[in-house]
């Protein structure tokens, strides 16, 4: 009996013990947060929605949403210096619609290639595209897209750029898209290839010795029909892998440190360094935006995370320039404060 009384009070210590260690490192870990974010000039126009492009070692912001209304897009094209710290307009999108939000971009040749995004009222899904020639800081029309395409992904290998996922529209009903094209600047056309295993949207991505991944933060949304105030998601689940050379897609059930829906990421033409692939922020399913700053290392085909930023935010920008990781735009909790969200934060990946 004694033995029996001494081993539940073993037990009670240890439990004691671990409910102690475990709320310190909870304390240790909300005392950290963000700690090695450095706080940068603003963004010079809070925006959001927008999509993302690095050239010659400068973040391009490119259209977005500047007010509460999410389908009413801007024109804005944002720079921001990383030696400088400081922000700068350039030559407008010249859409005839007045503004692209949630649009997709890629770099080639030392040029900016915009495809798609939302357009006009209501935010209807556009199949046009652009190049940006920064020598001469002016847009050209390229030949639309077969499809139209809002939240998709734009990935650029070899001397092609790949086209996919999103909706074709972001007015119900949703109708997401599993083709995939591939564009050729040189010829300025467009080659379907083969289709993605699933439905995908709100997608971060990057190309990786031979392959392309993608980590959607939906399979797909349903926004109801006209006039009814419902949305329903479909979280995205693991990894979708694209072989280049064998054109074929294949799915990585990986589980996610957490499910995300939006990201900072996920409209950025590629934001990795090295192995890691950053998926930045988000809205989890309990709807309360997160500060989680995760990575997926292509190499080992594994997920890890890096230190938690300042604060929760989503649907910003999160970019790599010279080895530090970039976040801009945005908004924290809900769209209403997105004219408050126009932090701009820098983290030394790896140390300073």
């Amino acid at each position: 009996m004694d033995r029996i009384k001494r081993t539940s009070i073993v037990i009670c210590m240890f439990s004691l013990i671990a409910i102690f260690v475990n709320g310190c490192q909870t304390q240790s870990m909300a005392a950290s947060a963000g700690k090695n974010w450095k706080l940068l000039s603003p963004i010079g126009k809070h925006v959001y929605g927008m999509t993302t492009a690095v050239l010659d070692n400068k973040i391009h912001l490119l259209g977005g949403v500047h007010g509460r209304d999410w389908t009413d897009p801007v024109d804005f094209h944002q720079v921001y210096d990383p030696t400088s710290d400081s922000w700068s307009l350039l030559e407008p999108i010249p859409d005839p619609c007045w503004g692209i939000g949630w649009g997709m971009s890629a770099v080639y040749g030392g040029q900016i290639y915009l495809f798609g995004g939302g357009s006009g009222p209501g935010l209807e899904g556009s199949a046009r595209a652009w190049v940006y020639d920064p020598i001469i800081d002016a847009w050209s029309r390229l030949s639309d897209m077969p499809v139209e395409r809002i939240n998709g992904a734009a990935v650029t290998v070899g001397d092609c750029i790949y086209i996919f996922g999103g909706h074709r529209l972001h007015t119900p009903p949703a109708d997401e898209l599993i083709s995939v094209y591939k564009y050729d600047p040189s010829t300025d056309t467009y080659e379907r290839v083969a289709n993605m295993p699933e439905t995908a949207t709100f997608i971060t991505r990057s190309f990786y010795k031979g392959y392309i991944y993608a980590i959607s933060g939906l399979e797909h949304e349903w926004l109801g029909e006209p006039g009814e105030p419902q949305i329903s998601y479909v979280y995205g689940q693991g990894v979708l892998k694209y072989n280049v050379e064998t054109d074929s897609w294949t799915k990585l059930n990986i589980p996610r440190i957490r499910q995300r829906t939006y990201t900072l990421t996920q409209l950025c033409t590629n934001p990795a360094m090295g192995s890691k692939l950053f998926v930045l922020g988000g809205k989890p399913p309990d709807s309360q935006r997160t500060n989680l700053a995760a990575y997926f290392d292509m190499e080992t085909e594994r997920f890890g995370q890096v230190d938690t930023m300042p604060k929760g935010r989503c649907c910003g920008s999160g970019a790599v320039v010279d080895g530090k990781i970039y976040v801009s735009g945005g908004f924290w909790a809900d769209v209403a404060d997105v004219y408050d969200c126009t932090e701009t934060w820098g983290y030394p990946f790896g140390g300073d």
